[in-house]
Formats: structure tokens, sequence, C-alpha cells
């Protein structure tokens, strides 16, 4: 009987690995703490990674939502629903299967703080900076310029610095709607 359990669990982690199992299993090195910060800064960089190849938002909504004079949380907020979310976790997933498999801890780590914020955090989608990532993306396809790791870390910092007021604005609204 203990034999058919231990046959069953690698199937299971195979479909979706856990975050803390999977580093224990491929003895690979843990994260260090005080890297945490520099690590979580990389998020949005997985918009490069294969797996979210096919990931973003639609060109033609972008247009849209900006025609109807959309700031760029309000567009994100507009388009980045439920669906968007659903296959987001497929592409996470995919990419967690990859990292698992080549024991690259600091890509599952990373995964796994995607996927927190789809399934666990459950913030507003103009929060999550995988979802923010994959519109500045999008918009810089649109305008035919290039998108490199430097200019998307750029983009991220110029979004939530122009932003920022009107991002605390729809988090006060948030609570006063929670309380």
């Amino acid at each position: 009987m203990p034999k058919s359990k231990s046959r069953k669990k690698p199937a299971k982690a195979a479909k979706k690995p856990k975050s803390r199992q999977g580093r224990a299993r491929h003895g690979g090195k843990a994260i260090d703490p005080a890297d945490l910060p520099r690590v979580l800064a990389d998020l949005p960089l997985l918009v490069f990674e294969p797996e979210f190849a096919p990931a973003g938002f639609d060109p033609e909504e972008v247009r849209q939502a900006h025609k109807d004079r959309l700031s760029d949380p309000a567009t994100i907020e507009r388009l980045g629903d439920l669906a968007m979310h659903a296959r987001l976790l497929i592409c996470i997933n995919n990419l967690m299967e990859r990292a698992y498999g080549a024991k690259d801890d600091t890509l599952f780590f990373l995964g796994d703080a995607a996927r927190f914020y789809i399934e666990d955090y459950r913030g507003p989608a103009w929060d999550n900076p995988l979802v923010v990532a994959l519109y500045l993306r999008t918009l810089h396809q649109m305008k035919g310029r290039p998108v490199t790791p430097e200019v998307l870390k750029d983009a991220v910092k110029e979004y939530e610095r122009v932003y920022r007021d009107e991002m605390q604005e729809k988090w006060a609204a948030l609570e006063l709607l929670r309380s």
C-alpha cells in the first residue's frame, strides 16, 4: 500500500508542482531571504519566458479602451478579466513544470509568486505585476517599440510613478466596499 501511494504523488506533482515540496524534491538550493526583494522585482520579466508568448492583451481592445479615454490602470481593470487569469494560470503552471524539471529554483519561485497573485491574492489586475507587464509589453508592441527586460523594468517603474495616486484612490475605494 505505501508503494502505490508513492507512485501517485509524483504524478500529481507533475500536474501542479507544489512550491515547497518542489524545491525539496530536486534538492535545489533554496532562495536566500536576503535576495527576495531582488528576485520578486524580476516577476514582471516572466513575460519573456516562452510559456508567456501567447499571453497578453488584445491590441484592438487596448485601442478601444484608449479611445474611451481610460487610464492604463482602468484599461487593465477592464481587460484583465477572469478569462485572462485562467490563461495566465496555464502559462504559469507550464513554466513551473519546466522550472521544476530544470531544477531552476529562482524560476520556480517566480512562477509560484505569480500563481499566488492570481489564485490567493486575488487583487485587482492593475496591481498584479505580471498582468501589468503583459499590458506594457502589448503597448510597446503596438507602438512598434522593441521590448527588452530593461525597457520593461523602466516601463513598470514609470507606470507605478505615474499612476501611484490613481491606484491609491482605487485601493481606498476597494477598502470602502469591503467594509
